[in-house]
């Protein structure tokens, strides 16, 4: 909540922010996003009390993508009715969604409106657009000094580390920085596993073999390099799993094409389930020859 806090109060507009007691932010446990959500965002919906008492959504929506999305307004309507769906589904009154997001690929966002999607729209036909705005965190309109005079919490670890994702080199050359405010975590209720579950994300977005990862717990605070260690095998772990589960669903594939076309070419089974020749081959060869 304290990163949350930390993130209004300096992202969101301030007459917003003076409207909201900040004392009640709480996350939300729901999760809002479907499947056909997911390849987009991932979400992190609090909620918080306005001064006059009425509860408000706040929803931090991180964008994945490293390209601009070309309707960003119908993900983010979607978002919000499964919001509201929730709230009716409860008996609850309607409250207010602030949609925001998070962007941290390489090009500069370019903010529309919705009802600018509509080329050469007659006026009179405007009232029937659904107009609403989201607030938008562009990371790659903030050099590393702007993210570095944030306040001293770990937001700034966050914002670098997604700034900067797939760039090994930077991660090499600034580990001190990237890890800059996470031993004061380890004092702090699920600190540990916020260090843990943010290096898991390092192993995934950067290139991390055995090398890098011995130079970065050489240069990590003395403190978090044993939480760092169990993240990587964590990391480790969770490679093997995915691995399996993948080798699992293209052997499935090479299956199902030998006994639907038996006839198909080695090569052509290979490109339809995307593996090697030689995969097939063994599969072939193992269990359809007579």
């Amino acid at each position: 909540k304290a990163l949350a806090r930390s993130y209004i109060r300096q992202f969101m507009p301030k007459n917003i922010v003076q409207k909201l007691d900040l004392r009640t932010l709480k996350l939300d446990p729901n999760s809002y996003i479907d499947e056909n959500l997911e390849e987009y965002f991932s979400d992190i919906v609090y909620t918080c009390k306005q001064k006059n008492q009425e509860a408000i959504k706040v929803s931090l929506l991180y964008e994945h993508k490293s390209y601009q999305e070309k309707y960003p307004h119908l993900q983010l309507l979607r978002y919000i009715l499964r919001i509201y769906t929730e709230s009716i589904t409860n008996q609850e009154e309607l409250k207010v969604v602030i949609p925001i997001i998070l962007y941290h690929g390489k090009r500069r966002w370019k903010y529309q409106k919705f009802g600018e999607y509509f080329k050469n729209l007659d006026p009179d036909f405007q009232k029937f657009i659904p107009e609403f705005e989201y607030l938008l965190t562009d990371l790659s309109k903030m050099s590393d000094r702007k993210i570095l005079a944030l306040e001293k919490n770990f937001l700034i670890n966050s914002f670098l580390a997604m700034k900067h994702q797939k760039d090994t080199n930077y991660l090499l050359k600034n580990v001190k920085q990237i890890f800059i405010y996470t031993n004061e975590l380890e004092n702090v209720n699920f600190g540990t596993n916020l260090i843990e579950t943010f290096f898991v994300y390092l192993a995934k977005t950067y290139d991390i073999n055995q090398q890098n990862m011995n130079f970065i717990v050489k240069n990590v605070p003395q403190n978090i390099k044993n939480t760092i260690m169990t993240g990587y095998d964590r990391f480790i772990k969770i490679g093997k799993e995915e691995g399996i589960k993948e080798g699992i669903k293209k052997t499935e594939a090479v299956f199902q094409a030998l006994l639907k076309s038996p006839q198909m070419s080695d090569a052509q089974i290979a490109q339809v389930a995307d593996v090697d020749i030689e995969f097939v081959q063994t599969i072939r060869k193992k269990y359809f020859s007579l």
